[in-house]
């Protein structure tokens, strides 16, 4: 809140929590505004959603269909966000060191006829799984096939055929995450 204060206010009280409140018992502080939130001119509302290592597919999808949050996110370097972009915030350490746990990272969904050129961290749809992995080898031209790794060594890879997979997005950048 912001105030508008008279001349008898003690100023460390009001700025350190020291001290009375009051210089002189009489005195009064009156609320002149209350602050609120403000997007900024050029961020962009994006959807977001929130994946657990055990999310599935389903609830995905019933995420997407059934409303979801959104987040404000700024572009950079010339991105032209649009509908195709959202926000994933992710748990667990199988991307570390890249991605740590709770980091929101902004994704572009790849359109399914440009799967064969996927590369590099993604968050994947397959089966009853969404996982964010690191494209290990696309092969799906020869194999019909993505391996999937993790960037953390105690985690290992797993094979997808292409016929499991429900939609991939790429990993664009990180808007957040803990520094340790």
């Amino acid at each position: 809140m912001i105030f508008k204060v008279s001349d008898d206010l003690n100023r460390d009280w009001l700025l350190y929590g020291e001290g009375n409140m009051l210089k002189d018992e009489n005195d009064t502080a009156e609320i002149v505004g209350v602050a609120s939130k403000v997007m900024s001119d050029n961020a962009v509302l994006v959807k977001f959603f929130d994946v657990n290592p055990s999310a599935t597919f389903q609830e995905l999808d019933e995420s997407v269909s059934q409303g979801y949050d959104t987040l404000e996110v700024v572009p950079i370097h010339g991105e032209r966000i649009d509908d195709t972009y959202v926000v994933f915030e992710i748990h667990g350490d199988s991307m570390a060191p890249t991605l740590l746990s709770h980091a929101r990272i902004l994704c572009k969904e790849i359109p399914e006829q440009r799967w064969q050129y996927a590369e590099g961290v993604v968050v994947i749809s397959y089966r009853d799984k969404v996982v964010v992995k690191r494209i290990a080898v696309n092969d799906i031209l020869g194999n019909s096939m993505i391996t999937l790794k993790s960037d953390n060594p105690e985690y290992g890879s797993e094979d997808v055929q292409l016929s499991d997979i429900h939609c991939i997005y790429k990993a664009k950048r990180i808007i957040s995450q803990d520094i340790f």
